[in-house]
This record gives structure tokens, C-alpha cells and sequence, in this order.
């Protein structure tokens, strides 16, 4: 995937994505009807994890990496956010 990327803060700040040698682990959580995708996803270099969108090609929409918390309390309670919210749950 090409284009800018960008990570929306804790504080709601949308800033460019740092350039990674290293690819980040992601495991899918939902993909929409429309092929939307959320994956959780974790910076192997910090331990970071954060819950990465990834908008479906037609809309011309970016990437985005949102922190857990942001994700979490974010306006909603859609199908991704539950799933997320599942995928918890199992590792009790």
C-alpha cells in the first residue's frame, strides 16, 4: 500500500506515520461489507499496540493507527469496536 499514513493521537492530533524498516504484526479483527479493514496491530521495535483502520481502496481514504484507548471510548459501538472487545474477552 502506497500514500501517506497518518496516527491519530490519544489527544485526537492526526500526524504522519514514521517510515518503519520493520513490518508491524497485525492480526485482522473485522472487514466490513465494503472491505474496510481494522487490524490489531503491534510495533515489534516498541511493543506499541494499537488498533490500525484500513480504508477500502474506492474511497481514497489513508491509514490510520489509533490507540487502543482512543479506539475504545470513540464515539460508537460498531462491529469492529465489538469485535475488539471479543478478542479481549478470549484471553480471559
Amino acid at each position: 500500500m502506497g500514500g501517506l499514513r497518518f496516527a491519530i493521537l490519544t489527544s485526537g492530533v492526526v500526524r504522519p506515520l514514521e517510515q518503519s524498516r520493520v513490518a508491524v504484526r497485525t492480526r485482522e479483527i473485522y472487514r466490513s461489507a465494503n472491505g474496510d479493514r481494522w487490524l490489531l496491530a503491534q510495533d515489534p521495535n516498541t511493543g506499541r499496540v494499537f488498533v490500525r483502520h484500513e480504508p477500502n481502496l474506492p474511497s481514497g481514504g489513508q491509514v490510520a493507527d489509533i490507540e487502543i484507548g482512543a479506539f475504545l471510548i470513540g464515539a460508537g459501538n460498531g462491529p469492529e469496536k465489538q469485535e475488539l472487545l471479543h478478542l479481549i474477552g478470549t484471553l480471559l
